[in-house]
Order: C-alpha cells, then structure tokens, then sequence
C-alpha cells in the first residue's frame, strides 16, 4: 500500500483522545481517502477501510464505518460489506462488557471508545442492512444482545427495528361475509400498523372499497408517509389512521365459522411474518363490523430508515370457488 495509506493505519491503531467526529473524518479525507480530481471517495478506499475496521481504536474505526455507511447510501457496493457487521458485533460486544451506561476512559478505555463512537457504528449498520435481506440475517443471532442494550443505549432500538423488516411475504386476505379473495405481497413494513394502513390504501386505489360501499377517508400525507415518501420538512396533517374493517388472523375460525372475537384480531405491535400461514400464504380475514372502532398513530407507520419502500400490491382477485377452497382450508387447520 501506499505510504498514505501506512500512515492511516498507524493513526487508526493509535488511541484516540479526540472523540469527535470533525476531528477523525479530517484525517480520514485529509490524507489517502479523497479523489483528488473529483473528490470522490474512491472504492479501492472504501473497502481498505473496510477490512482495517477491526484493526482500529473502536472510536476511530466507528467514525470510518460510517463513512463507508456514507458511501453505501450514495450507492457503493462491495462483497465486503459484511465486515460492518462483524464490526457492528465487535462494538456491542464492548459495549455490553460495561459496568455501568457511562464508562470513563480510565476505567474501560475501550469501552469508552465504543461508547463514544457506537451511534456512528449504528448509522453504518442500518445503511447496509437495510438494503440487503442476507446482511440482515447475519445479525439475528445478536437480536437478544440488541434488545440488551437498547435498555441502556437507546439508538439500538433503531437495530431491533431494522430486524424486524419483512422482505416481500405473500397474503391472501378474505372478506369473510361476502366470500372475496384476493392474492397479495406486502414488503418492507416492521409492523401490523404499517401492513393495516398500506392494504387500506391499496384497496382504495384500486376501488374495491368503493365496490364495498366501505366509507373510508383518503388522506394523501398517510399515504406518503406510510411509503416513505413523504417531505418530512412538511407537517403530517392526520395524527392518526382509521381501520375500515375488522381484521382478523386464521384464527378467527371456529367450528367452522368466522368468529368476530377480539382476541383473533391482527394485532399492530407484531410482525408480519408472526401472521398464521398456509402454504406460505399468511392469512388476514377482513370483516364489515369493525367492532372496536379501531386507529393507531402514525408514529407507528414512521419508517425506521429512509432506504425501505413499504408496499402492498394486490396481485389479483381470486374466484369464488377459490375463495370458498381457501376458506375450507383455513376452516381445517384452525379449528
């Protein structure tokens, strides 16, 4: 490598007492990183950074991952980029070997470091995970540690989150009174909420709720929102989103009939993927008689990223034959 980047190194491996972010990126850019004709951060650059994160005083190498987060959100991409989330690993390892939420550095000087630098380690995690499914899952056998330490450090909520987008999953979602189905996907919500919301407008754009005769009040702020594609320079001008239906899980099948019971209800604080299935299809049953007058607030809705594209399309609308099959079908398993 070049002596440039020989200096770096040294640099990175000396600790640091500057623990501020001006005071790092300066050295970072100042010396091997910049292009000099175009001032671009070039790729050669970015994965030496890369694969020298572990290598590093954990404050400096925490400034340095979200650098290269930086880049990965202006488009960079690499096969390397799993070493962000070994480095991610190695910082909440730190972190959860602390006494106590605010380390001094005389006491836990790494610790300290990570402790100092862990939310720009968050930033980095977060731009590639949310991009890429398999990244994701490399980080599931820390969920636990996650939640650990969002009881301490609270920007690891956004890590928990993150986990728990779903990648595109299949529904079928039938009107239990009239025998209508419809084949669905859903893909980048963390919640039940975002998924409510999301099929509420999707039945709206493509009139069925007209066809139902379903009074249900556009708002287009919602809309954005919910797709995160809204100007967050803006003020939204609902707080809150009304459910036009009963919604219902599998379960709500009894004896061989739809049950309209509050405790089989699609409950918003939960997942997509903790949805009963069958054949890969999870269920939601949706009934006229809305019979707890329903809403959730919109900070439920909010995207924990700006990469994830929330959407709900509705693939086609399935037979009656087909319908009253899917109905037997649930009607037998859940019992």
């Amino acid at each position: 490598m070049s002596q440039f980047s020989d200096n770096f190194i040294a640099y990175g491996k000396e600790p640091s007492f500057e623990f501020t972010f001006d005071a790092v990126a300066s050295q970072c850019f100042g010396t091997y990183w910049n292009d000099p004709e175009g001032h671009q951060i070039k790729k050669p650059s970015v994965e030496f950074l890369l694969e020298h994160l572990a290598d590093f005083d954990p404050f400096k190498a925490c400034v340095c991952a979200v650098i290269v987060g930086s880049c990965v959100e202006n488009g960079f991409q690499s096969a390397k980029l799993d070493l962000i989330l070994r480095f991610c690993k190695r910082i909440s390892d730190l972190l959860l070997d602390l006494s106590d939420d605010e380390p001094s550095l005389e006491s836990n000087p790494d610790g300290y470091r990570a402790y100092m630098g862990y939310y720009f380690m968050i930033q980095s995690t977060m731009a590639v995970a949310t991009r890429d499914k398999t990244q994701r899952l490399t980080l599931a056998d820390y969920r636990e540690k996650f939640e650990q330490l969002s009881d301490h450090f609270d920007k690891y909520q956004y890590l928990t989150r993150v986990l728990d987008l779903c990648d595109e999953e299949k529904l079928v979602v039938i009107d239990v009174e009239h025998t209508r189905a419809w084949e669905c996907t859903v893909q980048h919500v963390e919640n039940n909420f975002s998924l409510l919301s999301l099929l509420q407008l999707a039945f709206h754009h493509a009139g069925i709720l007209k066809e139902m005769h379903v009074d249900y009040k556009y708002c287009e702020d919602t809309d954005l929102y919910v797709h995160n594609r809204f100007d967050y320079g803006k003020k939204l001008s609902k707080d809150s989103d009304m459910a036009v239906f009963g919604f219902h899980t599998a379960h709500a099948c009894v004896g061989g009939q739809f049950v309209n019971n509050p405790v089989t209800m699609v409950f918003g604080d939960m997942q997509v993927q903790s949805l009963p299935e069958i054949d890969d299809y999870k269920i939601i049953l949706i009934h006229r008689e809305n019979m707890l007058n329903r809403s959730w607030d919109v900070n439920f809705l909010a995207p924990v990223h700006p990469y994830p594209q929330p959407e709900f399309n509705i693939i086609k609308e399935l037979t009656k034959g087909e319908a009253t099959d899917w109905l037997q079908r649930i009607c037998d398993k859940y019992k």
